[in-house]
């Protein structure tokens, strides 16, 4: 019995070694994703900008479901840095604003008239 709750608390241990690695990945992506959206912005190019700030919301997505399983005092320290990326994330969506919400108007069904 010794041996198999070892052998639980090794995985357990390993599980959690590689959710936070998979989290720090996952917190690389989503900078290198607003990184490329700022380029796109400063060349102009605004349907590969959203492209990469529809990435950056899937990352940070994927990161948030992920810290559920995180131990809480790991949990704070990856928190600070989503919300950093959330927040230059935000400073996009002015720019992209215009032409995100023109592109939702086409894709919504008319409201019937009254």
């Amino acid at each position: 019995m010794k041996g198999d709750k070892k052998q639980l608390q090794a995985l357990a241990a390993e599980s959690q070694r590689l959710r936070i690695q998979f989290l720090n990945r996952e917190l690389e992506l989503a900078a290198t994703f607003i990184a490329l959206g700022r380029t796109h912005i400063e060349r102009g190019a605004k349907e590969p900008a959203e492209e990469e700030f529809n990435h950056v919301r899937k990352a940070i997505a994927a990161i948030h479901k992920s810290l559920k399983r995180v131990k809480p005092e790991q949990r704070e320290k990856f928190l600070e840095r989503v919300y950093e990326l959330e927040a230059q994330a935000l400073q996009l969506t002015p720019i992209l604003k215009p032409s995100i919400h023109s592109a939702r108007k086409g894709k919504r069904k008319s409201a019937p008239s009254a």
